[in-house]
């Protein structure tokens, strides 16, 4: 492996720069965001282990939990739990309750950018490091899982800390780093299960970069070391694991395998099920929820690396590395025929290394363009105004769609109004925080509201005012999302009947509808 850059007291300045500036703009903006449809599930599960789990214990848990919800780990929600009693119960801080869940959230999608500058600094430099940071920063589904996103965003943040580990401790040959990834090794796994999914990464890694022999002894010692420091982390940090541990892993691992989830999904124009959809499905998602101007850029830079790790250059090492890191999540998700929907959010833990990729993609084509003396110093002009010009262009898009960045598409699919009849739009709600508030302002008090999906558990409506039931309603709201297809056996939801009342749109491409049933009875007691 080539020799690491040192991060001295200038460069930590500068890697805070890009992380410092986004949580400051999320703290700004943490009102604009609503609660997703999963929320008060993760909640439900941190408010037993923070409340209950020393009163009743495991057969407390399994009585209150479906198997499910007991296998997702605790760890981080308790951490959002524990942010809402004091952020907002105890000092009231936050004012807004469902933002003072959102806050460690925002805290550790900082700690994301942060880990991505100094993976490319590390090998790189300072100029591939600014731009990866930037380029995670300005990707427009980051930003809309950076708020309100309980688990995957986490499960990313602690997934990139506990890989960024595992390559300084092989990279700088110690053993402290291999024990803090075990930590976070722990950690992850105390989020999500997909932390496993580190190990098989880790592993080709070491197989695949050369000098695997030589190293095994000490490999064997360090790792050995680090799954043990995982276990008791898991241990200590998810008490579910302190009683029958091995059965705890089995129970785990074979409840996600056989989930199910059979929601309808619209994936390219048609609807399937959870368990039916194509096992092209994360590949297309990337290709159209990824603005063109990183498509074009990641592309180059896969084609870039592939020959500079044939070539066997300085460079293998941490492409191997980074190429890994963007192919097991999906191939695993797929290899493992788990039910598969909500776009990319199962895979957020690609998108450092996307944004890493890059980084390094437009810092590596700079130098070869400064090559060519003066006439490259045109290119490398021109070149750089490009870049400038398309980074420009994705924040505009961002400030533009705030705060739906969690409903981008690009111009393949026509942008949001293109991809209303090929794909699902708001698959978590968020819309339904401004829906409440027009219904709120303007439709008049006894209103009975029919919310055709079962999300009531986080639609705001004033509930002095109005009634949600799907009893004799008076007005029905949808969010635009393959469910619709069994949960509104009132309409064809791609194509309605009758004209909305009102219509949430993001770039002209509706997300949310309320209709007006002119057919029902209305009913104003």
């Amino acid at each position: 492996m080539a020799k690491l850059n040192k991060i001295n007291f200038t460069i930590f300045l500068y890697s805070l720069l890009v992380p410092v500036l986004f949580f400051f703009v999320s703290i700004y903006t943490i009102n604009d965001y609503g609660e997703t449809t999963d929320e008060k599930f993760d909640q439900h599960i941190g408010e037993f282990y923070y409340n209950n789990w020393t009163k009743k214990g495991v057969k407390g848990l399994e009585e209150r939990f479906i198997p499910l919800q007991r296998n997702y780990g605790p760890f981080f929600d308790v951490i959002v739990v524990a942010s809402n009693d004091f952020l907002n119960k105890k000092t009231q801080i936050i004012k807004n309750p469902v933002a003072s869940y959102h806050f460690p959230v925002i805290i550790i999608s900082t700690i994301t950018l942060w880990v991505v500058f100094v993976f490319a600094y590390l090998n790189w430099g300072l100029i591939p490091a600014l731009i990866s940071a930037i380029s995670l920063v300005l990707l427009p589904r980051f930003i809309g899982d950076s708020q309100n996103n309980l688990k995957d965003t986490p499960l990313m943040a602690f997934f990139s800390l506990t890989l960024l580990l595992y390559y300084l401790g092989e990279a700088r040959k110690k053993v402290i780093y291999y024990f803090l990834g075990g930590i976070f090794l722990g950690l992850t796994y105390s989020i999500k299960i997909n932390a496993l999914i580190i190990i098989p990464i880790i592993v080709t890694w070491h197989l695949l970069k050369g000098g695997f022999i030589k190293g095994l002894p000490r490999l064997i010692v360090f790792s050995s070391l680090s799954l043990i420091t995982a276990l008791l982390t898991i241990l200590i940090f998810w008490p579910y694991y302190q009683y029958n541990t091995l059965q705890r892993f089995a129970e785990t691992y074979f409840t996600f395998k056989n989930h199910v989830w059979d929601e309808y999904i619209l994936y390219l124009g048609q609807f399937y099920r959870g368990h039916e959809v194509p096992w092209h499905y994360p590949i297309v998602m990337f290709g159209v929820t990824t603005p063109i101007f990183y498509l074009f850029l990641i592309l180059l830079g896969i084609f870039i690396s592939a020959y500079l790790i044939v070539k066997k250059t300085e460079h293998k090492s941490p492409l191997l590395f980074l190429l890994l890191w963007l192919i097991f999540p999906p191939v695993t998700q797929v290899i493992s025929k788990a039910p598969t929907y909500d776009g990319i959010r199962h895979f957020l833990t690609v998108l450092p290394p996307l944004s890493i990729l890059i980084g390094f993609t437009i810092w590596k084509l700079g130098l070869f363009l400064r090559k060519f003396g003066k006439k490259g110093g045109y290119l490398f002009f021109l070149y750089i105004l490009i870049i400038v010009v398309g980074y420009l262009q994705i924040l505009l898009t961002d400030i533009r769609i705030h705060p739906y960045q969690i409903v981008f598409f690009n111009q393949l699919t026509g942008g949001v109004k293109g991809a209303k009849e090929r794909f699902d739009l708001d698959y978590w709600g968020q819309s339904l925080k401004e829906a409440a508030e027009w219904i709120n302002s303007n439709l008049p008090s006894g209103s009975r509201i029919w919310l055709t999906l079962p999300f009531t558990h986080h639609f705001p409506v004033d509930g002095d005012r109005f009634v949600l039931t799907d009893q004799n309603p008076d007005y029905k709201v949808n969010l635009i999302r393959g469910m619709l297809k069994d949960w509104d056996p009132d309409d064809d939801y791609l194509y309605p009947k009758r004209k909305p009342i009102y219509s949430l749109k993001v770039e002209g491409g509706e997300i949310l509808q309320i209709f007006k049933l002119t057919d029902r009875v209305v009913n104003t007691k």
